[in-house]
């Protein structure tokens, strides 16, 4: 098990809470108290360049509205036809994506995770492939703080399972696809900033 410091384990899992929050269309909590402000301070507590990321999507979202955004997130990520595709097996070739879903499927339920009821069709959305990030952020560093390193391992392996066999394999691509096809700034500094804390955690998993 690799070392753990306790200012950045909590940053990591706030962060991982506030970054699929921003992939919901946005509703009463797209606010700057809520969402942006502390989403700003634990990316600075992760990684300078995330935390200058984090504040350029801070201003964008004040500055262009949550109406705006709203609209702009119906076209980007709708039902229809879409501009960016925001589930992970789209990003796979045909042969793989029925086998991407059963893994991602059988990966949460080995860590009795329920998928939001507005993406059970779709098990591998963006939101729900960061919401259970944040799963198992939360639940290794609950049980660093009470103390039972198996329930540690085994919350950490799961992690590792997901950001290597499932968000570091296509992120890249569909941040970059997200960066081409949004009209507003927000959604252009949203992209970048998930790839760049995908990569963080990708990183920690490579060091472990």
């Amino acid at each position: 098990m690799h070392d753990h410091d306790s200012t950045t384990d909590v940053a990591r899992e706030a962060f991982s809470r506030l970054l699929a929050a921003c992939y919901d269309t946005p509703g009463s909590d797209f606010d700057d108290a809520r969402l942006f402000a502390p989403m700003t301070a634990a990316a600075a507590a992760l990684d300078g360049a995330l935390g200058r990321q984090a504040r350029r999507l801070r201003d964008a979202a004040i500055a262009e509205g949550a109406a705006h955004i709203a609209d702009e997130h119906r076209r980007l990520f709708g039902d229809g036809r879409q501009a960016v595709a925001a589930c992970e097996c789209a990003w796979l070739g045909a042969a793989s994506r029925r086998a991407s879903l059963d893994a991602i499927a059988k990966l949460y339920d080995d860590a009795g995770f329920d998928i939001d009821d507005a993406h059970r069709p779709v098990p591998d959305h963006i939101g729900e492939e960061l919401r259970f990030l944040h799963l198992a952020i939360f639940r290794e560093n609950q049980a660093l703080r009470i103390g039972t390193p198996d329930e540690c391992e085994a919350a950490q392996a799961i992690r590792e399972r997901l950001v290597d066999d499932h968000l570091s394999a296509w992120v890249g691509r569909f941040a970059q696809a997200l960066r081409t096809a949004a009209r507003l700034r927000y959604h252009r500094e949203l992209a970048l900033v998930t790839e760049r804390f995908v990569a963080l955690e990708a990183s920690a998993t490579a060091a472990a």
